[in-house]
């Protein structure tokens, strides 16, 4: 047995296994945690001696834990032990051995809570918060991948070291930190959700729609803000996932302490990241004798912030100058910043489009534009193709996308010569645009109008500029998303900071598909929900690799009824294939530029559009290779 090669949870099971493979064991998790644990320790004591001891005592509990339930992520919960063996301390009155804020931190939460130390739980710790909670609904590797990258401030190498078997190579770190973020987020959305009352559940989808896209009338939302804890607090939450995510983990994981310990941590790993209390790196380089050389350190701040810059980019910007100028604010400051960034996205977005006009800045009006509610077209009759009423799926086999094909150049977009794919039951090419509509090249008089303020922008060589906060919709439905159907669209990112929506169809609370770009993913996806729910879990075809701004990429995305699959192509080949669980349909305006949640206007995107297609049938990967100019 090698016991470095091991995860931190074989090395555990091996432990509390005994014999002398439990001893190796024991050694090398020593090795790898007991610095650290030994550090929370002399911050909550007096002197030296009553730090080792109360680590010791601390170390003991996590290896022999007095509860049966899932252990995690090992170095979070030998730190949070170690609060614990201070409550032991207070318990037996030995108050004189803590640090005295710790003391007095300890008195107002045992007298509140009547706490047994015996029974080990860690309640009086966390208080139960919805980001301790989200934390530990991950499973026990995402959580060491999330705690050790924006907490430790760890590396790679490091990281690998701690999950060694369950992880082939440490190159595939960031799709496990993309997966812990993605997960951690919807944990927490449904555990804020689940803690709301009847009367704020109305609510929740303009909160968590606001804080998550930026975008949407929020007035409705401020009076409840101001009368409703939980949903203060999830707007506070939201923005410190931005501002300071390690800070907040931290927080909750390690409620007294928490920032001391990883303000420490991040000097140590800084300053000498060699080694810290044995944890010496796994990737550093060795000298001609074998030593450790000096490498460079990790860069503390990689990671703080990720997941809020994808997902809260407006919300933290606005909030970060207010924190500037005005200092710490309570929540009367949230309730401000709430009902302020819309304004500021408006008047972004139109500066923007003012510069890329080489006009002035127009002058901003009101709400966005109010939704038409769709009327739902004639069915044609059967076997009708080419009519916006004939929505039937029909299948087609799968099509391997393999095969040579040539990209689209970086600087300026290669237009086909006129596909010749056909039953299109819409065509936006946005080649001419009049009277703030776009012509329907498919025949069946699908006009798409113009919305925003300011609207979209047509570029003299064809397409519509984007710029977060305008649309391009239909009149009525134009697919029956239940049946089989395809939509495929020529884009240009001009930035990868969000959510960005290409093409989608309304439902009555959330759009049932989206042609999209993921920032947390760093991927194209095409998504479908299962029901029409706001909270409904959806499923996802991912691209291969990551997209590139300012490049012309060719998207499809297909879904096949009777095979019950998704498939999502870019420039023309085949990406990623799932299976698609339930089924809905939907009978919203069909929308380029965005997406929906309840009446929000939701994942605007930010770029170049043209050559929007939309198919009632499953498209084979020949048709869509033609699509992409493929010869």
């Amino acid at each position: 047995m090698e016991p470095e090669r091991l995860s931190d949870a074989e090395l555990l099971e091996l432990a509390r296994a005994g014999g002398e493979s439990g001893d190796a064991a024991q050694i090398e998790l020593t090795g790898r945690h007991f610095g650290a644990v030994r550090k929370m320790a002399g911050l909550c004591v007096t002197d030296d001696a009553a730090a080792h001891q109360l680590a010791e005592h601390a170390w003991r509990l996590v290896l022999w834990p007095q509860d049966t339930g899932e252990d995690g992520a090992l170095r979070p919960r030998a730190l949070s032990s170690v609060l614990q063996a201070a409550a032991e301390v207070a318990h037996t009155n030995q108050w004189g051995a803590l640090d005295a804020n710790l003391a007095e931190w300890l008195r107002t939460r045992l007298a509140a809570l009547d706490y047994d130390p015996s029974s080990g739980d860690a309640t009086i710790f966390h208080g139960g918060s919805a980001i301790w909670r989200a934390f530990y609904a991950l499973p026990a590797n995402l959580q060491t991948v999330m705690w050790h990258q924006v907490v430790e401030h760890s590396d790679s190498g490091w990281i690998g070291r701690l999950l060694g078997s369950e992880l082939s190579d440490p190159r595939e770190i960031p799709t496990l930190t993309r997966r812990a973020y993605r997960d951690f987020y919807d944990a927490y959305e449904r555990i804020s959700h689940e803690g709301m009352t009847d009367d704020c559940r109305r609510f929740h989808r303009m909160v968590m729609a606001y804080a998550d896209h930026r975008g949407g009338n929020t007035a409705a939302v401020i009076p409840h803000l101001q009368e409703c804890a939980h949903c203060s607090r999830t707007v506070a939450d939201l923005e410190g996932m931005y501002a300071n995510f390690g800070g907040l983990l931290v927080d909750a994981v390690l409620p007294w302490g928490g920032q001391a310990y990883a303000a420490t941590r991040r000097a140590e790993w800084v300053s000498a990241p060699i080694a810290v209390h044995g944890e010496e790196r796994a990737d550093a380089p060795r000298g001609d004798a074998g030593e450790a050389v000096f490498p460079d350190s990790p860069d503390p701040e990689e990671h703080g912030g990720v997941l809020g810059r994808a997902r809260w980019g407006a919300l933290a910007r606005a909030g970060v100058a207010e924190r500037k100028a005005s200092g710490s604010r309570g929540r009367a400051g949230r309730i401000t910043l709430v009902a302020g960034v819309l304004g500021v996205c408006s008047l972004v977005a139109a500066f923007v489009y003012a510069q890329e006009s080489g006009s002035s800045l127009p002058q901003r009006s009101g709400e966005p534009p109010a939704k038409k509610v769709p009327s739902v077209p004639a069915p044609s009759k059967s076997g009708e193709p080419g009519t916006s009423g004939s929505i039937a799926g029909s299948s087609s086999p799968t099509d391997s996308a393999s095969g040579s094909r040539r990209q689209p150049s970086d600087d300026r977009d290669r237009r086909t010569s006129g596909p010749s794919v056909p039953d299109a039951a819409l065509e936006w090419l946005f080649d001419e645009t009049k009277d703030g509509e776009t012509d329907d090249s498919s025949g069946n008089g699908e006009a798409g109008k113009l919305i925003g303020n300011p609207p979209p922008k047509p570029l003299k060589d064809g397409g519509v500029s984007f710029f977060g906060q305008q649309s391009v919709t239909s009149q009525d439905p134009v697919l029956d998303t239940d049946s089989s159907f395809s939509v495929s669209a020529r884009v240009k990112l001009r930035n990868k900071d969000e959510y960005q929506t290409v093409a989608s169809q309304d439902g009555a609370e959330v759009s049932s598909f989206q042609l999209q770009f993921d920032p947390v993913e760093d991927r194209w996806e095409m998504r479908m929900h299962r029901e029409d729910e706001q909270t409904s879990a959806a499923d996802e075809a991912e691209s291969d690799a990551a997209p590139r701004a300012g490049r012309w990429t060719a998207l499809a995305g297909v879904y096949d009824a009777p095979e019950g699959l998704i498939r999502l192509y870019v420039d023309g080949k085949l990406q990623d294939t799932v299976h698609r669980e339930g089924d809905r349909s939907s009978e919203g305006d069909f929308a380029v530029g965005r997406a929906r949640l309840g009446d929000q206007f939701v994942r605007g995107f930010e770029g170049t559009i043209k050559d929007v297609r939309a198919f009632p049938k499953a498209l084979t990967g020949a048709q869509v290779r033609k699509l992409a100019g493929e010869k």
